[in-house]
C-alpha cells in the first residue's frame, strides 16, 4: 500500500483511509478491473481501506473479506480495542502502543495485539524494531489520518 515500508511518500495527508481507497479505485479503473465485480480482501489498516472502498464503490465488488480491520466500528467492541481505549484514556505514557521505539514497547505491543504473543528471540525482536524505527515519525504523523475514518459495518 502506498506510504508503507519501501514505497514513496509525499506527506501524511495523502494517506488517509479515504485517500487510500480513492487511490485503489484509480488503480482499479486504470487496469479495467471495474468492468466486472471483483473480490476485495483487506488486512489490518488495509481492512479499513477495503471497508471504505466497499462503502464508496459498492458496484465494483462482488464480495469483501476484512481480516482484523483496524479502525472500523463494530457493534460490540473487541478486547483489543477496549485495551487501546484504556491506554488512551489513562494517557500515562507518551509513547503510542502500536508504534514501539524500544524492545520494552515492542514486547508491550505484542502482548496488546496477540492473544498468545510469540516467543521470539531477542535478535529477531531487535531486527523487527530496527525495521520499524526509521518509519516511526511518519507513522506518528499519519496516525490521526489513518484512524480518523471510522465506518460502520452495517452496510455489509
Amino acid at each position: 500500500m502506498p506510504g508503507h515500508e519501501g514505497t514513496s511518500r509525499t506527506g501524511p495527508e495523502d494517506y488517509s483511509i479515504q485517500g487510500q481507497a480513492s487511490r485503489i479505485h484509480q488503480f482499479v479503473q486504470s487496469i479495467g478491473l471495474d468492468k466486472t465485480p471483483f473480490h476485495l480482501v483487506g488486512t489490518s489498516m488495509g481492512g479499513n481501506v477495503a471497508g471504505v472502498y466497499a462503502a464508496s464503490y459498492p458496484s465494483d465488488l462482488c464480495s469483501l473479506t476484512l481480516v482484523c480491520p483496524a479502525g472500523l466500528v463494530y457493534p460490540t467492541e473487541s478486547e483489543f480495542i477496549s485495551r487501546l481505549r484504556k491506554l488512551e484514556e489513562n494517557n500515562e505514557q507518551e509513547s503510542i502502543p502500536l508504534i514501539p521505539s524500544t524492545l520494552k514497547e515492542l514486547d508491550a505491543m505484542l502482548k496488546l495485539c496477540c492473544h498468545n504473543p510469540p516467543n521470539l528471540p531477542r535478535q529477531v525482536l531487535r531486527g523487527l524494531l530496527a525495521n520499524r524505527i526509521p518509519n516511526n515519525d511518519f507513522y506518528k504523523e499519519g496516525q490521526s489520518s489513518c484512524f480518523s475514518t471510522s465506518v460502520s459495518l452495517s452496510f455489509l
